[in-house]
């Protein structure tokens, strides 16, 4: 977790993705904002195809 947190980078979403959960934090809350910060860095990048997002399914209720 050191290494991740102190790389001047934004680290990739399945990284990001498990640090959120070991910390007991809700992945999906975060998603939008990485995607923003990824854009910023580079205009180019696009979202990731549906087979790398997140497998948390939302619950209802």
């Amino acid at each position: 977790m050191k290494a991740v947190l102190e790389k001047p980078a934004v680290p990739s979403w399945t990284v990001l993705e498990s640090l959120i959960t070991a910390l007991r934090g809700r992945a999906e809350d975060i998603r939008s904002l990485w995607e923003r910060l990824q854009l910023a860095n580079d205009p180019r990048w696009t979202p990731e195809s549906p087979t790398q997002a997140p497998t948390t399914i939302p619950t209802f209720g």
